[in-house]
């Protein structure tokens, strides 16, 4: 069985992207949150916030692409494990197109392995 599916590092470089912008969150969301208090507090800090999490946002919405297709029975199966784990931490990693494009990479991955 093959194991040199790329999605191994789509699923590394994801778990690296998300645990970035769940960093960018939490310090916007103290920026908020002093700003509620202190309507004077430095604007200039929360407009990088913003402009952070929506690079952040570009850039899981780039790795979560990959995630996609997985080649390879392993890669499969440890793409589904992550998507479990990603949904017990309340994230859903696919939206609807993505589950119609995860759902066609399961069967091309068992009709690929069920042919070899």
């Amino acid at each position: 069985m093959r194991t040199d599916d790329p999605i191994f590092n789509a699923i590394k470089s994801h778990r690296k992207v998300f645990a970035s912008y769940l960093e960018i969150l939490a310090v916007k969301d103290l920026i908020e949150q002093r700003k509620l208090s202190d309507p004077e507090y430095d604007n200039i800090a929360l407009a990088r916030a913003e402009s952070d999490e929506r690079a952040a946002r570009i850039a899981l919405a780039k790795v979560e692409f990959a995630l996609r297709a997985p080649v390879t029975l392993p890669g499969l199966l440890a793409l589904l494990r992550y998507r479990k784990e990603m949904a017990r931490d309340g994230y859903d990693l696919f939206d609807d197109s993505g589950v119609q494009i995860l759902l066609d990479s399961i069967q091309w991955c068992l009709e690929r392995e069920l042919e070899a």
